[in-house]
């Protein structure tokens, strides 16, 4: 009688799951600016005309700039303006001018312009 040995199944280890490293976006390197600013002020009662120079600095475009306003009276009191949204598409490292109509009705009473002094900038990158 011939014996044939037992051999015991042989498990195979689960293979470790392997996990692709999420593609990430490199950061836009430089910055954006608000370079050159103009109000005109003979616009309208209601209504002040913003002329606005933005410099995109960076290696990324913009794709929209919201721009920051304060007005003025006679007493130098201050209040904020609504912030004005528009589309840029500024490519990178190039600067584009811009004339924006920022109205509120507290201009057409008198109290405050018709003046709009920008105050500060956000952006959003161009999606790419």
């Amino acid at each position: 009688m011939t014996a044939t040995p037992k051999v015991k199944s042989a498990v195979s280890p689960v293979a470790p799951s392997t996990v692709s490293p999420a593609k990430t976006t490199p950061s836009p390197q430089g910055t954006v600016e608000l370079s050159h600013w103009q109000n005109d002020i003979e616009y309208s009662p209601a209504c002040a005309k913003l002329d606005v120079t933005i410099s995109n600095r960076s290696d990324v475009a913009i794709g929209s700039v919201t721009v920051f306003s304060k007005g003025e009276n006679a007493k130098e009191s201050e209040i904020a303006l609504p912030p004005h949204t528009f589309s840029a598409g500024i490519p990178a490292f190039e600067e584009r001018e811009f004339s924006l109509k920022i109205c509120d009705e507290r201009m057409a009473k008198n109290q405050y312009g018709p003046s709009a002094i920008p105050t500060r900038i956000t952006w959003e990158w161009m999606r790419q």
